[in-house]
């Protein structure tokens, strides 16, 4: 990057740092992103992206509302608000990469569209996989039942008469 990296400038996307100051707005055409800054830290950006020097809001002007959250992502309507992460591998639609987020009805949602494993892990070890054939894994650890808890594997049928049961 060219120019120099303070507490009081930005990279821009030319990978130039510029320097800012509060009330200060800025237009950058390759992109067409307006963002003023409002004072030490705090940065209030068009469709309602704003960082207070804490934390981030999309969506919203609020971020305060969840002392626990860095980052809040709201939709203003009852519809999905996902979250996609993607690579150059893994493409770039919206069928490509990892989703996290709620759907319309409001259930949380965790999609791996990758024809690859979903990892779970505590302690900076791997405990367990959910394969990409969809077989579950349990790496590292056992598969243990609160007190009263267990599985039930009686045999129950579906519409079309088929069972299953433990073999």
């Amino acid at each position: 990057a060219t120019g120099t990296a303070s507490s009081s400038t930005f990279l821009r996307g030319d990978n130039s740092w510029a320097t800012v100051s509060a009330g200060t707005a800025l237009t950058g055409s390759t992109n067409n992103t307006i963002t003023t800054v409002t004072g030490a830290n705090a940065i209030q950006g068009e469709a309602n992206l704003i960082f207070n020097g804490t934390k981030l809001g999309i969506g919203t002007t609020n971020v305060d509302k969840n002392n626990h959250s860095l980052l809040n992502v709201h939709r203003a309507t009852s519809d999905a608000n996902y979250m996609y992460f993607t690579n150059t591998t893994t493409g770039e639609t919206g069928d490509d990469g990892f989703t996290i987020g709620i759907d319309g009805d409001e259930k949380g949602f965790i999609w791996n569209r990758e024809n690859t494993d979903m990892r779970f892990g505590t302690n900076g070890t791997e405990r367990l996989t959910i394969k990409n054939d969809g077989h579950v894994s349990i790496v590292s650890g056992n598969l243990e039942f609160a007190n009263g808890a267990g599985i039930d594997f009686s045999a129950t049928s579906d519409a079309t008469g088929k069972t299953s049961e433990l073999l």
